[in-house]
């Protein structure tokens, strides 16, 4: 068991969560800009502060399944990542995690602008690696 790092990558922001050590429970941590390599940066000083021992991340599916431009980038994203660390990276589908999470904040806060659309991407985060702890709870993704 271990630290996993949950990132919903965007164009502009990668959402942040984690899980606590049991593999429990996933909350947002942070959210980080993407300009001039700052989330890679950001990320890799928290997988080594952390003790990560995996990331979980959002790949943006089509509604049919499909693959699309957005899962290109987000791919690329990741693999400059696996460049420079020794972990194992499993792609959870995040179709509409985004909206579920911009609901759930819309309930809880009263927040605007900038700093609602940060607080939504490491929600939804939060929601993409919550989904691949339960999924691995119940032996549906490799140990």
């Amino acid at each position: 068991m271990g630290v996993y790092l949950g990132l919903d990558v965007g164009d502009k922001r990668v959402g942040v969560a984690l899980c606590d050590e049991l593999e429990i429970l996933a909350s947002p941590f942070d959210t980080f800009d993407r300009a001039q390599g700052r989330a890679e940066q950001e990320i890799l000083r928290l997988i080594a502060e952390r003790r990560v021992v995996g990331l979980v991340v959002g790949i943006p599916l089509s509604e049919d399944g499909s693959s699309n431009e957005q899962c290109l980038k987000v791919e690329n994203f990741c693999r400059r990542l696996k460049r420079r660390l020794n972990l194992d990276i499993f792609f959870v589908d995040e179709y509409a995690s985004s909206l579920e999470a911009e609901a759930k904040l819309a309930r809880s806060s009263k927040q605007k602008g900038t700093r609602a659309k940060a607080a939504i991407d490491a929600a939804a985060a939060a929601i993409i690696l919550q989904e691949f702890l339960n999924k691995r709870r119940q032996g549906q993704v490799p140990a």
